[in-house]
């Protein structure tokens, strides 16, 4: 990883970023590259696409048509068709479940973040559940339709939601009552240790869990919380994707990681969407639209490489005057097989 620093380039060790300070900004090379996943064969035009972990730490992807399917992916590439409680949940006709926005597993019990099956109530509600209980949380919103992005659970199972309609993160409690707004504005949020680290409008902030005081503020980043994704991969780290690429903050570091250049794979064009780390790989769910405006899922995984140079030997320059995917995907495949370039 390098930074630069009064256009000085200083080399600096993955293990060593803990003591770079804040006046170096990040400018590195990653070492992911972007790569097509049999997950594809899964999904087709018209399906809603949500990855997440279950209860046991793999890999699972729910596809949405007229039903709820669950399908489990295996480390070796392969998946197949399940079937678990909270599928049949999902599709339990009682519960009015439309679409799924975020499935959150926390100490036992999961939340979900959801949609109801018809328009004529709140749109988004959420749920708390486990194999013999099921309860959906009452919340005291604070705009009339609430368009929730995302939401958190602090330690002390407050619930932190980033509501894009008016542009704001609140706090409720467990029963889902108002307690105060943090931050000016909408950020995404995601609970790291004893942080909550929020994606906003182009800057990162962190928020202590139990305060809900701002402690930082990292900004030099073009990101959206309305585009953006931000996800959690232990009580360390945290990844954000945007159009710039793919970003890694660890707790206690000054600086955002660039691990991947947005403008060398499809994050730079398409709208990105669902989003997990799962065994030091990414996985993305992305959306590109057809001449006819036509909805196209897709999912990207992104793998770390040794093999790839942080400072390659040669430098190859393209040029194009408009966006070209075919060039994006041939360039990545290039950057793959040619790791000294």
């Amino acid at each position: 990883t390098h930074y630069i620093k009064d256009s000085k380039t200083v080399i600096k060790e993955k293990e060593n970023v803990a003591e770079v300070k804040g006046e170096l900004k990040e400018v590195a090379m990653g070492r992911y590259v972007e790569q097509i996943t049999p997950i594809d064969e899964l999904v087709e035009s018209d399906n809603n696409i949500i990855l997440w972990h279950n209860s046991e730490g793999k890999m699972e992807i729910l596809v949405h048509d007229e039903m709820f399917k669950n399908y489990e992916y295996k480390e070796d590439g392969t998946y197949e068709e399940s079937e678990s409680w909270l599928i049949n949940l999902l599709n339990d006709t009682e519960h009015n479940i439309g679409y799924v926005q975020q499935i959150l597993y926390d100490e036992g019990e999961y939340y979900l973040l959801v949609d109801k099956a018809n328009k004529e109530d709140v749109d988004s509600f959420i749920i708390r559940c486990n194999e013999t209980n099921f309860e959906e949380i009452h919340m005291e919103w604070q705009t009339d339709t609430p368009i929730i992005a995302k939401i958190a659970v602090t330690s002390d199972k407050k619930l932190v939601a980033c509501d894009l309609a008016k542009s704001r993160t609140d706090v409720y409690n467990s029963e889902g009552k108002f307690i105060e707004q943090i931050g000016e504005r909408a950020g995404r949020p995601v609970k790291v240790g004893d942080k909550l680290v929020c994606l906003g409008e182009n800057k990162v902030e962190i928020y202590n869990e139990r305060s809900f005081e701002c402690e930082k503020t990292i900004n030099g980043i073009t990101c959206n919380p309305r585009n953006d994704q931000i996800v959690c991969s232990d009580d360390e780290s945290v990844y954000l994707a945007c159009s710039g690429g793919i970003f890694k903050y660890t707790k206690g570091v000054e600086v955002l990681e660039k691990i991947l250049e947005g403008s060398l794979c499809s994050l730079s064009s398409d709208y990105i969407g669902e989003m997990i780390v799962h065994n030091d790989e990414i996985y993305i769910s992305l959306t590109r639209y057809d001449k006819s405006e036509h909805a196209i899922r897709h999912i990207r995984k992104y793998s770390y490489r040794e093999d790839i140079p942080t400072l390659p030997k040669q430098e190859i320059v393209i040029w194009t005057p408009t966006s070209s995917r075919i060039l994006k995907e041939a360039v990545t495949v290039y950057k793959d097989r040619h790791p000294e370039a």
